[in-house]
């Protein structure tokens, strides 16, 4: 059996919900933390955050190889630079997060890379 916070994790526990925040809150922290509410209100067991910075995952080109070309993408003509840097959690961003989590007894964690 696995403990994180005060969910047991194991066979013989009902399965765990994970809230994934990712890019939905489009650079706005108090929309990540309404969506944390939101997994919470939902019976979410834990939420998930990822944090990057658009440089550690791609550059910032005009290079045609660094251009989304589907013409039916919303992000049509865009660099993957642009579209990574929208989806950013900056990491200045975790205490709230974390906080506010904590306060509707989630379990906050963090892909980072």
């Amino acid at each position: 059996m696995l403990k994180i916070s005060n969910k047991k994790i194991s066979s013989n526990n009902t399965p765990k919900i994970i809230a994934e925040i990712s890019a939905n809150h489009n650079q706005d922290l108090n929309k990540a933390i309404k969506l944390i509410k939101k997994a919470s209100q939902c019976g979410a067991d834990f939420v998930k955050i990822q944090t990057y910075a658009p440089e550690s995952l791609t550059l910032d080109s005009n290079n045609e190889d660094f251009i989304i070309d589907n013409p039916k993408s919303p992000w049509h003509k865009k660099k993957l630079f642009e579209l990574y840097k929208i989806g950013e959690t900056p990491y200045k961003w975790h205490k709230k997060i974390f906080d506010t989590a904590k306060k509707k007894k989630h379990y906050c964690f963090c892909i980072s890379f």
